[in-house]
């Protein structure tokens, strides 16, 4: 209430009631000074905590943030299709992309494989990875000289007796031809043959 000489001014710059105020985010919106607080809790130019990454966001850009700007948003790996965070990919791709190339471990082998490949190459394939005899002397060596190893040298491989043609350990050939072999005494080889 008040004069009607005043009227005019008092809903013009002091009613509270008048959609004469203008949002102070600059929105665009009119409204009533009385409605200023709560237009300011839904207001689309608002700040807002982004949950992912905890950045400050204006609400009406929260979308655009999320898909494109976000830096907890997840990405597809380049390489393994894996979903990431995109704050996390250049160590992901370091250090953990299963599709990133890496070089064979064992000296001497170059190999370059992706790494999801690379533990079968290193434990099944490589030349340069070292085994145990598989015959049984305990030796160790590269795979690429294992197979000479057990066929050529190997004490405990298998080879058979000049005389008798049984199969022994190379390392028991001796023993076994001077005291064991059938035909020892035969024709005077072995020990003393009968006259």
């Amino acid at each position: 209430t008040g004069p009607a000489r005043l009227m005019g001014k008092h809903l013009q710059f002091a009613c509270d009631h008048t959609f004469t105020f203008e949002c102070p985010l600059n929105c665009g919106l009119k409204m009533r000074k009385i409605d200023v607080e709560k237009h300011l809790l839904v207001c689309p130019k608002r700040e807002v905590v982004c949950e992912d990454c905890g950045e400050k966001v204006m609400f009406a850009g929260m979308a655009i943030h999320k898909s494109k700007e976000c830096v907890a948003r997840l990405k597809p790996c380049g390489l393994c299709g894996e979903l990431v965070a995109d704050k996390d990919m250049i160590r992901h791709k370091d250090l953990h992309c299963q599709s990133r190339l890496v070089v064979c471990s064992n000296s001497g082998c170059y190999k370059t494989l992706p790494m999801s490949l690379m533990k079968h190459h290193e434990t099944f394939e490589c030349r340069r990875t070292i085994v145990y005899c598989r015959v049984g002397c305990g030796a160790t060596m590269y795979r690429e000289k294992r197979e000479y190893h057990e066929c050529k040298i190997c004490p405990k491989r298998f080879v058979e007796c000049p005389l008798c043609g049984v199969k022994v350990r190379s390392e028991d050939k001796v023993v076994h031809m001077e005291t064991e072999c059938i035909r020892k005494n035969v024709d005077g080889v072995g020990g003393g043959g009968e006259k």
